[in-house]
Formats: structure tokens, sequence, C-alpha cells
């Protein structure tokens, strides 16, 4: 059986890196070069997908499954993931292949191969003008010298370039007709700027029809833990996307999506803080300001907690307001936020009816969560 080839798709900024994961992409030789096909093209549909993201300390990793049915007759064709990235040519060294990389067929392991895309290069002179390289020497040969930390191509002119670059690891896998074929792909990344990692799940359109179930599952841990809701974005950080939702355990999250059409630019979104020496901001705060001082909770919010969290947050409603706490790691907490001031005239009557409500919620849901761990 021949196998999937797949790739990282890596988002480089002008200080840093975002890396993104992408869906399977279906893909054909158009004018010389590899690019995705259009999902009424084929007659192969993503039946299921299944992506784990375990989050580490200073990088995470993505354990990716999916199932294919072809409704059609047997074929062979390239499958792969894009490797895309773009910064200023004095900080962009160009996509690399995360040599963690990895991927099977039907639970075979298999190789895969780097492949070049297209890239496009704008230079900011007078006058301002884009150069789109798809020839694949013109293409190695500018990757390598971006690796180099050199202008990918000679000019005569010193302005500044942005560039974008797009490569594919890809390789060709056989579908028989009218059998499920299963692939399976795994990656370690560092995360991008303010923690941010992404996965590209719209390369999944160039499926015959709809996504049937896409399931994401996020890993965090005691050290490691959400910053905020994930968001199925769309060229934002606001959801544009309706899901379902689901916890399998204190640390193990579940998203959920069923026939669903992917655009192309569509991504699952997730923020990361990690614990370190200093006192890390929690989900609750910003900027090291507490946000719900009167300002309602709802449960989205709520499921991305840990029990230690939800013990934390709950608390600090009452530390706003200067509350002496007898337990050692609440008063260390709360005594390393500038926005604490302790008080012994504290009374519970100072807490206002929306922050009551605050803790009657938080209250429910640690019970609901304990019980939750217990059954498992």
């Amino acid at each position: 059986m021949k196998c999937l080839y797949g790739v990282l798709l890596s988002l480089f900024f002008a200080a840093s890196i975002i890396t993104v994961h992408a869906d399977e992409a279906l893909l054909e030789e158009s004018s010389g070069f590899l690019a995705p096909v259009e999902g009424d093209s084929t007659d192969i549909r993503m039946v299921s997908e299944r992506v784990i993201i375990e989050l580490g300390r200073t990088s995470y990793t993505v354990d990716a499954s999916f199932e294919f049915m072809n409704d059609g007759d047997t074929v062979t064709v390239p499958v792969g993931f894009p490797d895309f990235g773009y910064g200023y040519t004095n900080a962009f060294k160009g996509v690399r292949t995360n040599d963690t990389f990895k991927t099977w067929v039907n639970g075979e392991a298999c190789t895969f191969k780097n492949t070049p895309g297209m890239m496009n290069i704008r230079i900011f002179g007078n006058p301002e003008r884009d150069i789109i390289l798809t020839d694949p020497d013109s293409l190695d040969t500018a990757h390598a010298n971006l690796q180099k930390g050199l202008n990918p191509i000679e000019t005569n002119s010193s302005s500044a370039m942005f560039v974008k670059e797009l490569r594919w690891l890809v390789k060709e896998v056989t579908f028989p007709s009218g059998k499920t074929t299963s692939t399976r792909v795994r990656y370690t990344a560092v995360y991008g700027n303010f923690g941010h990692l992404e996965y590209l799940y719209g390369t999944g359109r160039t499926w015959k029809g709809t996504i049937g179930k896409a399931v994401f599952v996020v890993k965090s841990s005691p050290e490691v833990w959400m910053q905020s809701v994930p968001q199925f974005a769309r060229g934002g950080f606001t959801s544009t996307r309706s899901y379902i939702k689901q916890r399998a355990g204190e640390f193990e999250h579940e998203y959920i999506l069923t026939d669903v059409e992917p655009f192309e630019s569509e991504i699952f979104s997730v923020f990361v803080k990690k614990r370190n020496l200093k006192q890390s901001e929690q989900p609750w705060e910003f900027y090291s300001e507490f946000e719900y001082d009167d300002k309602p909770v709802d449960d989205s919010f709520l499921d991305i907690l840990s029990l230690d969290q939800l013990r934390l947050f709950r608390n600090s409603f009452y530390a706003i307001h200067g509350k002496v706490f007898h337990s050692s790691d609440l008063d260390t907490y709360f005594r390393n936020t500038y926005w604490y001031k302790p008080r012994e005239d504290f009374e519970d009557t100072d807490l206002t009816k929306i922050e009551q409500e605050n803790i009657r919620k938080i209250i429910a849901k640690e019970q609901w969560l304990k019980e939750l761990i217990s059954s498992y």
C-alpha cells in the first residue's frame, strides 16, 4: 500500500514564529507545481478526523488521524500538508520541516518528500512590486538563500523584502474503490507569539463534500493550560462556527464539528500559558488585572479551568475586596498580585450580586468536575 505524505505549515513573523498545521490535502499538478484540488473533482470523502493536541512547556505535539472513503474507482493520488511561512528577509529563514514529523497509512509507517510549491516576494522599492516563483529549481535556490540568511533572489535594489513561501511534504496514496483508508500524522512544534498555536483544518475542503466529523482534543496539565476558550476562526480570533464541547477529564477537552465544509482559511486556534518561577497570569487576568470583578462568567470559560484554577478563580472574588486568607497557598498567590489589598474588615456582604452568582457557578462547576474525574 502506498502512503500519505504529511506536512508542517509554519508561519514566521518578523520577530518570532507561529507554526500552523493542516488537514490532509488532496493535490494535483498545476502549471508545473503542486496545488490543492477542488473537492468536487474527487470521489474521496473525509469521513472523520481526530486531532489530538498535547500541550507541553516549550512545545506541543499534534497526533492527527483521518478516515477516508472512496466512492469511485481505485486511484493513486498525491496528498500532503502545506508547509507555509512568511516574514521579512532580515528574520525569515524560510519554511522548515520539523524532523519529528511521522506519518502512517492503515497503520504502516511511511516516508515523505519535501517538494517546492511557490514563493511570493514583495519588494518595497519604487515602484513596489511582487515577484512570484513557481519553477522548482528557482524555488529551491531561493529557499536555500533564505536558509543562509540571504535575500531569496538577487536584485539591484537594497529595498526590504517580504516573503511568503509554500512547500509541500507530499507522497502518493492509493485509495481502493469502495473501501476505507485511514491515515495518521504526528509531530512536535514550538509555540508562536504569546503561546499561540493554530491548526488549519481548511485544507479538508479538498475532499468530496463535507468533513463528516472533526474532533479536536486539547490535553493540558497543571503546568500548561489554555489561556482562553479555543476558537474556530476564519481570518481572526473570534469563533465563526458552532461546535459541541465535551470534557473527558480534568486536563482533556474535546471540541467537535459535524458535517462541515470549511473555508480555505479556517483554523482551530488555541492560546496557551505555562507556569514559571514568577507569578503566571491566569485566564481570568488580563495584563495582571482581574477581569471579572463585576462581569458574569459563562460555562464555556469555566470549562477550560482545572480544579486548582477553579479554586483560585472562586477566591479571587473575595480577594478583590481584600479578604485575608489563612490558607498559605491562597495568601501567597494573591499577595503576588498587585491588585490585592488585604483588610481585616472584609465582610461577605461586600460582594456584589454578580460576584455572588459567579461564585455559585464556580462552586457548581467544581462539584461537576470532581464527579466527572471520579467517574474515570
